[in-house]
């Protein structure tokens, strides 16, 4: 029995020690590529987004990295800097000097990271569809983390959903991020104290006189229509910046006999117009004569246009409008491109704007975010390399949550709090950015670069010219091939971890196996060794541990003579 239990031991050792010399070289190496950025143009680029095109679906389906792809990093020096992979692409920021050629890792088999963050490349931006869970309403937040360009730009929006909520950075000012956002109104609000007599204007009216029409004096003429066909109008430009929801609109006349009929219509840039109410009838009766509607959002020009034809009568003395909604507008200033924490608030009554926790400015309004069915905009020209995360909450609940875990998917960005998935329009490398890669090489690393852990992995020697560690996913080997694949996917593991576990259980089995049967460890030698050669056929080991093995062997053989004598 003593002697069973000795064979076994020495079995089981030699067993163990060719796992050992199996296992160790090949499960602690990773792979890198080499990334070269050269930029042509003397054009310097502060938390540049760039792009490498990268068959990142091959190197997951291979095993070169996680089913997630979360296991990569991109390293510049010592420096683990923000990246996220998709299907076809990898992109990560990074600063890149005037003229300048910098050099970068792209490293697989790292410790897996929680979540990517949001890179759409030079020129990209995300759009999500409008839907009633990312309504605003009175009870929102929404809040964005990451590097903030804050040079002053056109359309620098970090999210925007026209005649609802823009965050942005000025277009004039530089250091300055503004939160714009269109309320509607508990109870309509009168604004005609807001008009000056530059913002009106007109078309085809007679002895025109704007001052009269916003004096609050009903028996200063203001216009007629006597010679005003089909067509004229009278306007109103809020001017730049100052759009105004409007929900009535009055005019009054001095007698009976004036008689216009107007539609009241909006528009965006005084070109394209939109009408909102029909058949505002001033004909009949002096006095007030009113029109009003549901909200339609806030514009900068609105105006009456006149649908009938000319006709003598008297005069309109007086203009009045009146708001369904406010705009108000909250910002800071002075700030420099760097990473920040950004959040507007709403709790109903008092609306917030907090960069890193800290309140920058504030408002007290009572009303809800206007309700426009316009679609919602992320991240737009350039404003933000990168977002670690994008959210939106509505009465305190999480609806809209960008953070992917996973690489992306052609264009598809999901929402990890509901189903607004965002849709990526990707960018590109600018004029004068040049990328390339270079082909994956074997590296011996000693240990993972960790998620938190700004160093490049410790090479324990030189990368070698020929790669040691070509290796298979094991295809054609269809009697294991199903299980390890499975194995692979739900763990996340590359699939030559499961071969590799195989071959060393199987080595260790028939070295066991044939010593207790045959006590002799020269033919335990060969019965391994061939199991060895057939696993190196097949590229689920290295071809040189051969060498080593056969060394290992041929020093257990002579200490069994020795030990016998």
């Amino acid at each position: 029995m003593k002697k069973w239990l000795h064979r076994i031991k020495k079995s089981i050792l030699l067993a163990t020690m060719l796992a050992l010399l199996i296992a160790v070289p090949v499960l602690a190496y990773t792979y890198s590529a080499s990334i070269t950025v050269t930029e042509s143009d003397s054009v310097g680029y502060e938390m540049l987004p760039i792009i490498v095109t990268v068959n990142n679906t091959y190197l997951r389906d291979h095993g070169y990295i996680s089913t997630n792809g979360t296991d990569t990093r991109v390293l510049e020096a010592s420096n683990v800097l923000h990246h996220m992979m998709a299907d076809n692409k990898t992109l990560f920021c990074a600063n890149i000097s005037a003229g300048s050629q910098v050099n970068f890792d792209y490293t697989l088999g790292n410790s897996p990271l929680s979540s990517f963050p949001v890179i759409v490349g030079y020129g990209g931006y995300v759009t999500a569809s409008d839907d009633s869970s990312i309504e605003l309403g009175d009870n929102f937040s929404f809040e964005v983390n990451g590097w903030i360009d804050t040079d002053n730009g056109t359309n620098k929006n970090l999210i925007y959903k026209q005649n609802a909520f823009r965050l942005y950075v000025s277009e004039n000012v530089s250091g300055n991020i503004t939160a714009e956002i269109d309320f509607l109104l508990t109870t309509t609000e009168n604004i005609t104290s807001l008009i000056t007599p530059a913002m009106l204007s007109h078309n085809g009216l007679a002895d025109w006189h704007a001052a009269n029409l916003t004096d609050s004096d009903v028996t200063n003429f203001g216009f007629h229509t006597d010679t005003a066909g089909v067509g004229s109008w009278m306007l109103i430009d809020f001017g730049n910046g100052n759009r105004q929801s409007l929900t009535g609109w009055r005019y009054y006349v001095r007698t009976n006999n004036v008689n216009a009929l107007w539609d009241i219509q909006y528009s965006t840039d005084n070109s394209s117009w939109t009408t909102t109410y029909t058949g505002l009838d001033v004909f009949g009766t002096a006095g007030w004569h009113s029109a009003t509607w549901s909200s339609t959002g806030s514009y900068r020009y609105w105006r009456s246009y006149k649908t009938d034809v000319a006709a003598i009568g008297d005069y309109h003395t007086e203009l009045d409008v009146e708001s369904g909604g406010k705009k108000i507008w909250l910002s800071t200033a002075n700030m420099n491109s760097k990473r920040y924490k950004v959040k507007v608030s709403d709790n109903g009554t008092h609306v917030k704007l907090l960069v890193d926790s800290s309140e920058k400015d504030s408002a007290i309004l009572s009303g809800s975010v206007n309700n426009s069915a316009n679609n919602w905009v992320f991240l737009q020209n350039n404003v933000m390399p990168y977002a670690d995360n994008i959210t939106i909450s509505v009465n305190g609940t999480q609806q809209l949550y960008f953070a992917p875990q996973a690489m992306i998917l052609g264009t598809n960005l999901p929402d990890r709090a509901g189903s607004n998935n965002g849709v990526i329009t990707w960018g590109s490398n600018p004029a004068g950015i040049a990328v390339s890669i270079g082909g994956l090489e074997s590296t011996g690393i000693t240990a993972p670069v960790s998620v938190e852990e700004p160093a490049s992995p410790d090479y324990v020697s030189e990368t070698p010219t020929v790669d040691l560690f070509t290796e298979t996913t094991g295809e054609d080997i269809p009697m294991f091939y199903p299980f390890f694949k499975m194995a692979s996917d739900v763990t996340g593991w590359p699939i030559q971890v499961f071969w590799i576990t195989g071959a060393i259980l199987m080595s260790m089995v028939a070295g066991t196996i044939t010593l207790m049967y045959m006590h002799s460890m020269l033919i335990v030698g060969v019965v391994t060794g061939c199991i060895v050669a057939a696993f190196c056929s097949m590229d689920i080991i290295p071809w040189w541990t051969l060498y080593v093995w056969g060394f290992m062997a041929v020093c257990f053989i002579v200490y069994q003579r020795v030990v016998s004598v």
